[in-house]
């Protein structure tokens, strides 16, 4: 979580996610000649994506986030590897329906006819006139970091429980073994987690465990429990019922465990490492720690989730939590080869 703070019309739009639509002015406006992909290409919708969805008999991930800047860098690692059988948006640093538009237009820029579910998950309904820096992040995830000039827009409604839990009951009716990355609250987990009951061989999560981890300061809760406090508390004891592992970034060191523009301008030009890449280049205030805002703090945060899911034996336990005992270069060098990895 940092803290600091395509055809355009609604009818287009409403085929990724009910009640979305792209500002009209993003049809010119598209950096770096995606005009074509996302002008002429369909987006996969939260209904169906025949392409998306698992083979018989398979292993699948499910991806649970918030839309951050450090998930933006994670998914495309775990799209580019793994059968990602949906990618849920939940309310945290994104609003659901806007994170979940702003996720389905960077996946289906590279290859439209060919991309993965995105589901707009449950809202909290937080309160967060206390969090001064979330609107700015919020609108510069709507353009999908520094992909487009103008953010996307979409419906305020909540989603319901039953809908959610009926698209994700289609989209793994053919998982036989389904891992679980959280990289965003609980707030869609709690509500979904019934339905894959039996199915999901271990959970990965960023942050550290809500108790029982002497490496957390008193008082120190993570963000994505403390977004939304009461469906953490509620998540808790099931969670470890299902192989859980919390992820966190190394925090002791000379150099912050942190992204550099050497490994993302390393990324593929084409395909999704090269919109991952333009995405990232486009705006590096929100994640280049050469080039945040003042106040601001980037490390591996949702990466080293995602990165642990792809190979936990360079991870070691801290305490009641998962960091990476790689170097930092690395690290740096694993995640630009994982998303460099994409062959669709």
């Amino acid at each position: 979580m940092m803290n600091f703070g395509v055809s355009a019309d609604a009818r287009f739009l409403g085929r990724i996610i009910e009640g979305g639509s792209v500002n009209s002015k993003t049809r010119m406006l598209v950096h770096f000649g995606l005009a074509f992909a996302l002008l002429t290409g369909p987006f996969v919708s939260s209904a169906a994506a025949v392409t998306g969805k698992p083979d018989a008999g398979t292993s699948c991930v499910i991806i649970d986030t918030d839309w951050d800047i450090d998930d933006l860098m994670a998914i495309p690692a775990i799209v580019a590897n793994r059968k990602v059988a949906a990618i849920v948006v939940t309310e945290g640093a994104s609003t659901p329906r806007v994170g979940a538009a702003a996720v389905s237009t960077m996946l289906s820029s590279p290859r439209p006819t060919r991309t993965v579910p995105v589901l707009p998950g449950m809202s909290s309904n937080a309160d967060v006139s206390g969090l001064t820096w979330i609107a700015g992040l919020r609108e510069s995830q709507a353009r999908v970091n520094g992909l487009l000039v103008e953010p996307i827009s979409a419906s305020t409604s909540n989603v319901r429980a039953e809908k959610l839990q009926s698209r994700l009951t289609s989209l793994t009716r053919d998982c036989t073994d389904i891992e679980l990355m959280i990289i965003g609250p609980f707030t869609s987990y709690v509500t979904y987690a019934p339905i894959l009951s039996g199915r999901i061989s271990r959970v990965v999560m960023q942050g550290r465990p809500l108790r029982g981890d002497p490496t957390t300061a008193p008082g120190g809760i993570s963000f994505n429990c403390l977004y939304d406090l009461t469906s953490c508390r509620k998540a808790f004891p099931t969670l470890k019922r299902v192989n859980p592992y919390w992820i966190d970034a190394p925090k002791e060191g000379p150099v912050a465990y942190a992204p550099s523009t050497s490994m993302v301008t390393s990324l593929k030009s084409t395909g999704l490492p090269g919109t991952t890449k333009r995405a990232l280049m486009g705006n590096r205030s929100t994640w280049d720690p050469l080039a945040l805002m003042p106040g601001s703090k980037s490390l591996f945060w949702d990466q080293s989730a995602a990165l642990f899911l792809l190979n936990d034996r360079a991870f070691q336990q801290v305490g009641g939590h998962w960091e990476s005992k790689l170097p930092l270069t690395e690290f740096q060098n694993r995640w630009t080869s994982a998303v460099n990895n994409w062959s669709w």
